[in-house]
């Protein structure tokens, strides 16, 4: 087999510019997350880095890969941004302002309260209060 037979239909076109560029010498070596798809069907997550060797005539020889699995951490970043996403429905619908600020004192966050009570849109919040 090859990594075009295991690799995810979604993520082949992407590995094989890197290779493409690999070959014709324009990076010495790439990193990227992608997928692979298993024996079972289902897809695991990697990070994987490639280089390129070359013969000394300059021709390539082989390539070399470092995988690491990560789908653990592909999950908890999807379930991050999910509680995270319900976070912000929550709190841009509170009928109380909350507002949050950077260590500079710039508006960071400002929700349909805080609109509703300093009177202002939130794309205005930008400013020192």
């Amino acid at each position: 087999m090859t990594f075009q037979d295991i690799t995810h239909p979604d993520d082949l076109e992407a590995d094989l510019r890197y290779v493409r560029r690999l070959l014709e010498g324009e990076i010495e070596t790439y990193s990227m997350e992608k997928r692979y798809i298993k024996k079972d069907g289902s897809a695991v997550w990697i990070y994987l880095t490639v280089s390129l060797v070359r013969e000394p005539s300059g021709e390539p020889s082989y390539l070399i890969s470092a995988i690491e699995v990560i789908t653990e951490r592909k999950r908890t970043e999807e379930t991050l941004r999910r509680s995270e996403a319900g976070h912000f429905a929550v709190v841009d619908t509170a009928f109380d302002a909350i507002v949050t600020m950077r260590a500079d004192g710039i508006v960071h966050s400002f929700n349909q309260g805080a609109e509703r009570i300093f009177g202002f849109a939130a794309k205005e919040a930008g400013l020192y209060i």
